[in-house]
């Protein structure tokens, strides 16, 4: 069974989610990284947990922006990255 990669981007606090850039793995039905632009303009993120077999990345990796860092995600598990709104990430009751 395929599962894929929600991703979100928000701007402010929302019932779902805080303010950032988040994302959602269907399979595991559970946040699976989050990511942000520090100061010195590169992107960076955080993997919250590891695919059976792999490790996890390190957190200081550069990415030059958040395109870079979804193809990565999508990537490291296997899946596909789909973009929704915040709205869209499960309610956090189901989680």
């Amino acid at each position: 069974m395929k599962h894929d990669i929600l991703y979100c981007h928000a701007t402010r606090q929302t019932r779902k989610v805080g303010a950032g850039h988040w994302f959602f793995h269907t399979g595991q039905w559970a946040q699976c990284a989050e990511a942000w632009k520090a100061k010195d303009g590169h992107w960076h993120v955080r993997i919250d947990f590891a695919p059976f077999g792999k490790i996890l990345p390190p957190k200081d990796a550069p990415f030059g922006s958040i395109e870079e860092v979804q193809r990565f995600v999508g990537d490291y598990f296997g899946t596909t990255v789909i973009k929704v709104k915040p709205n869209d990430f499960p309610d956090p009751e189901d989680l």
